[in-house]
């Protein structure tokens, strides 16, 4: 992953608030590097603007996830009289090294919980699709407001209605019972489903996609959470893969 910034000594314009835990952990990393730079003698005139510019996205991106900042001090001469009192410069190294040690745990524990889990792949034909959830597992690993996890909901329930119309043909629909029009991706949905899982053998399978189906499109209003917006990305992931499935085996005749 590329770098936020050139280096401690050169401040880049591209500052710019991380979207990822990946980017975080650099921009927390680059910061240790200028405060370890400041205490071991680095001019403070060179540092002191990308100290306090960096200071403020960090700051603010760790509040969103609910870290804290391991780096106190507000400006470079705060940074330089807490140096001062260890001795050797080695010293103010490690010091360094342990402030920041427990934000970088804690973030390499974000990075390894609340994944959305998806190990099987769609149909060739499903390019763009699998794009798509790509982008779904991307925006949910990053939601952090009460926004993002209603857009995570959004993209799911788009992915979804996508998928039922790729599924969809007329002639899931008995004879007797009306085509369901475009717009009425529920009803597609109920026909795709039961042209693929047909008889009591697969009741049960039917009433999962449907549960999925129904929380899948609930998660897009009102004060939901994270958990939330994460079963509704699982359920995403449920019902596309379970239908590319579906598709790869065939209806039954």
């Amino acid at each position: 992953m590329p770098r936020i910034f050139i280096s401690v000594t050169s401040f880049d314009d591209e500052l710019r608030d991380p979207s990822t835990i990946g980017e975080v952990r650099d921009l927390v990393e680059l910061q240790r590097d200028t405060v370890v730079a400041i205490a071991t003698g680095t001019s403070m005139d060179s540092l002191r603007t990308s100290y306090r510019q960096q200071r403020s996205v960090l700051r603010a991106a760790l509040r969103a996830r609910g870290l804290t900042d391991p780096f106190p001090w507000p400006d470079v001469n705060v940074v330089w009289a807490w140096a001062k009192q260890w001795g050797t410069y080695a010293e103010r190294r490690s010091e360094v090294g342990n402030l920041v040690a427990p934000l970088l745990d804690q973030l390499d524990d974000l990075e390894r919980t609340g994944k959305v889990d998806d190990w099987v792949g769609s149909p060739d034909e499903w390019a763009e699709l699998e794009q798509r959830l790509a982008g779904l597992r991307e925006e949910m690993d990053n939601a952090t407001t009460l926004d993002h996890h209603q857009d995570v909901g959004r993209r799911g329930r788009e992915i979804v209605i996508d998928v039922v119309n790729l599924m969809f043909v007329a002639d899931m629909v008995p004879d007797g019972e009306e085509q369901p029009k475009g717009g009425n991706a529920k009803a597609r949905f109920d026909f795709v489903v039961r042209a693929y899982a047909v008889g009591a053998s697969h009741a049960e399978l039917r009433g999962l996609m449907r549960a999925a189906w129904d929380l899948n499109q609930k998660v897009t209003h009102g004060d939901i959470t994270r958990v939330d917006a994460f079963a509704s990305a699982q359920a995403t992931v449920l019902i596309v893969r379970t239908l590319g499935e579906m598709r790869s085996a065939g209806r039954p005749r």
